[in-house]
């Protein structure tokens, strides 16, 4: 890839910033070494590879953050700017300054650099690859559904997982195994391989059982499959990517069922505690607590958050969720769906009430308000009229009520507030209520206006929301002047 500008003065910074880090590195390498290590540690850390490739070069803190700028820069302009981390586009600028400029002598001008920048983007870009991730989760204890999707993201029971994946497991440990012998037989030139491809395989055999291990202890896994991203960013996409799955899920089902809905992090072993109390007359009393992560849904969950006006949101979901995985260019509506599902999300499995009301009123907040508006009333009135049994109804008693808890937002997180104040529980439970519908409300809305189109933007939104507070005032007014 080529970076061609008409206008050649603008690459003259990157021109700037190579020589600057190669005046650097001559320059520590003409000091003694107890000049050079009498400068601050910062200074004589930051390195680059020796062009030999034994040992490193001392560059400085002020070459080190020429690096890491001038590899943002180029990330900044390329395809592969939502693809790739800046620390792997770095680390390939470091390794490659010294061979180009110092070992190949070549001179530091716009030509020069720009072929340089174009190769080390290239090598960064190497790393991006199509992975398919397995995720495993807690969803529910019912055998059903045997499996279903919410847009690119699979979800299946783990012990059908794990059977269809058996012949892949014995794949990965034989594969593995000759690969890893391979490597000793090139390192020791070793002529008998029984003893090393025995230890290859229990090596390779322990990973493939501790991952089953693993995710035995999860009812369910997702797969998502993230096209051409590094490793890094790949696994954080999938992530997210599986999170917003489970978040509308948890925007169905609510707190009662969505709360014990989780990823990865939470192995599936039931609890086993006990609670030990004694009275004022020194009597002690004993309960045991067996708790699974688990909940138990019904065996018809699925269609039943599928019905009605559900089966179009899903499918909506799965929509934002493909901006995700295949990496759409960006559009703002769908971030603030995605954001506002996370809100929510967090809210659900959140267990301070104060914490849970901030999580739900921001969800609100995320759907409702656009740059430069009055906070307090437009996000009362717009979230009001979402919650109404039409979406184009406004009950000033209602909107009260939705303001009251944004002001509540405001006191949690300016601190005048605690968390645990009484009112909060019930505060938690409105909260929930209103963000459920209006989120549910606001994907209707968001798709109706186009939101997956690359001409959607916050004017759109705005426009959309001032028609419908349109409508809503001249209904209120009508039904006043009856």
């Amino acid at each position: 890839m080529s970076f061609t500008v008409a206008n050649v003065e603008k690459r003259q910074p990157r021109v700037a910033a190579v020589r600057t880090i190669i005046a650097d590195v001559l320059r520590y390498s003409r000091m003694s070494l107890s000049k050079r290590f009498g400068r601050p540690k910062e200074e004589v850390f930051a390195t680059i590879p020796h062009p030999s490739g034994i040992g490193s070069l001392v560059c400085g803190r002020r070459a080190n953050s020429q690096i890491w700028s001038l590899a943002q820069d180029i990330l900044s302009e390329s395809e592969w700017k939502r693809r790739l981390e800046v620390g792997i586009v770095q680390r390939e600028l470091r390794e490659a300054l010294g061979r180009r400029f110092l070992k190949g002598n070549t001179p530091i001008d716009v030509k020069n650099v720009n072929a340089f920048l174009s190769e080390v983007l290239a090598a960064a870009a190497t790393t991006c690859k199509t992975l398919t991730h397995f995720i495993p989760c807690h969803l529910s204890s019912d055998a059903e559904p045997s499996k279903f999707e919410i847009g690119p993201v699979c979800f299946q029971p783990t012990a059908s997982f794990l059977e269809e994946h058996q012949a892949n497991f014995e794949r990965y440990v034989l594969q593995g195994s000759a690969d890893l012998v391979e490597i000793g037989k090139k390192c020791a030139q070793q002529r008998d391989l029984n003893e090393p491809l025995k230890h290859a395989i229990k090596h390779y055999e322990a990973l493939a059982t501790g991952a089953r291990a693993w995710f035995s202890q999860f009812g369910w896994v997702a797969a998502v499959t993230i096209h051409r991203c590094d490793a890094a960013t790949s696994r954080t996409r999938a992530e997210r990517a599986t999170e917003t799955a489970l978040n509308i899920l948890r925007l169905m089902l609510g707190t009662s069922y969505g709360d014990r809905i989780r990823m990865d992090n939470h192995p599936m072993r039931p609890t086993r505690s006990a609670s030990l109390t004694q009275n004022e007359q020194g009597q002690l009393d004993v309960t045991l607590h067996w708790v699974s992560p688990a909940g138990q849904l019904g065996g018809d969950w699925w269609k039943i958050i599928n019905a009605g006006d559900n089966t179009v949101r899903i499918a909506t979901a799965g929509r934002l969720i493909n901006t995700i995985t295949l990496l759409e260019p960006y559009r703002p509506l769908c971030e603030r769906l995605i954001d506002a599902l996370e809100w929510f999300g967090r809210g659900v499995a959140g267990t301070i009430p104060g914490a849970r009301v901030v999580d739900y009123v921001t969800a609100i907040e995320r759907v409702t308000l656009c740059p430069d508006e009055r906070p307090t009333r437009t996000i009362s009135t717009r979230a009001c009229i979402l919650c109404s049994h039409d979406a184009y109804t406004l009950d000033e008693a209602e909107r009260r009520k939705i303001k009251h808890l944004y002001k509540l937002r405001s006191g949690l997180v300016h601190g005048s507030l605690s968390p645990f104040e009484p009112e909060m529980e019930s505060a938690a439970y409105n909260a929930e209520k209103v963000a459920a519908t209006t989120i549910m409300r606001a994907i209707d809305l968001y798709k109706t206006i186009g939101a997956f189109s690359d001409n959607a933007n916050l004017d759109t939104l705005k426009a959309a929301y001032e028609h419908i507070e349109s409508v809503a005032r001249k209904k209120a007014s009508s039904a006043g002047n009856r």
